[in-house]
């Protein structure tokens, strides 16, 4: 689930969505127009199925040149760019579990959609971002894209491309910081999103959930008067969680000291938030804080 929540920036903005149609884009398209209704919506697709989209084929040069040209004719400059576009799996091939799975086909594939399509868009969009305040255009970049963070292996050609993705997104912003100062370029990680793209490989994780925002909003709904809220919900469906019953003596409290304080700058060291939190409303994990609760949250998710 894809949440936009800064009004600042999107506010009275001439936000080009590429991939529009797509389970990120079209939330985003959704949202954006939400949060207020003077934001101008750009929706580039390969394929129009509404009057006021543009249609771009991503791959071609001339069309990217050719529908960039006729944005700038018809609204001067923009103030986003978002491309979501990105390829995960195709019909025929999957993500490599070894290095004996590559194949140039299936690499190339992955590469046009997640790198050329980007760097298309970096030369003809980047051009119209206004100079007169600040303006973003941004990828959908990954995790898997980084080389330190690879503890894993795997996954060759969908990793590989999101690595040369993020070397054009560093290289993109260098450039812009002297050709256009009000301008940046920045690569997005939504986590692990229930969309088309990886719908196959969230079903094959057996304990794992991926939540929407509403079923997120249903399980902290005791928290729903307080300030974090919308934040606790917005992490809870961010990726996919991993859901587990401990049973044994005093299992509630055991669980919450190996868990630590809620604030990880306050937890004791080696404590999973210690570890592992970000923030109070990002600390990575949720434990129930009392036999009675657990209850509740036991039968919310195993209840079926």
């Amino acid at each position: 689930m894809i949440n936009i929540e800064n009004k600042n920036i999107f506010s009275k903005a001439k936000v080009a969505i590429i991939g529009a149609s797509g389970g990120i884009g079209s939330t985003i398209s959704k949202q954006v127009r939400a949060l207020d209704r003077e934001n101008i919506i750009i929706e580039i697709v390969r394929q129009k199925s509404k009057k006021s989209q543009f249609e771009m084929d991503m791959l071609d040069e001339h069309s990217v040149a050719k529908c960039a040209e006729e944005i700038r004719n018809k609204y001067g400059s923009l103030d986003i760019v978002l491309n979501t576009t990105g390829l995960l799996h195709t019909k025929n091939y999957s993500p490599e579990r070894t290095f004996r799975e590559i194949n140039l086909d299936y690499l190339q594939e992955v590469f046009q959609v997640n790198t050329y399509i980007p760097f298309l868009v970096s030369k003809y969009f980047a051009p119209i971002l206004t100079k007169e305040s600040a303006s973003i255009i941004a990828f959908m970049s990954a995790r898997l894209g980084s080389i330190s963070d690879n503890k894993l292996g795997g996954w060759y050609s969908y990793r590989s491309s999101k690595t040369a993705l993020n070397m054009l997104i560093k290289t993109l912003s260098i450039e812009l910081s002297y050709s256009n100062k009000n301008a940046i370029c920045v690569g997005l990680h939504p986590g692990t999103v229930d969309t088309q793209l990886s719908k196959p490989f969230t079903q094959k994780i057996k304990n794992k959930k991926v939540f929407t925002k509403e079923e997120a909003a249903e399980f902290y709904k005791v928290h729903q008067t307080k300030p974090f809220y919308n934040d606790l919900c917005n992490y809870l469906s961010s990726g996919p969680i991993f859901v587990m019953i401990l049973e044994g003596n005093n299992a509630v409290a055991a669980n919450r000291k190996l868990m630590g304080a809620t604030n990880p700058k306050d937890a004791d060291p080696n404590t999973i938030r210690k570890l592992y939190g970000i923030s109070i409303d990002k600390n990575s994990v949720h434990g129930s804080d009392s036999v009675e609760n657990a209850k509740i949250e036991i039968d919310f998710f195993f209840k079926n």
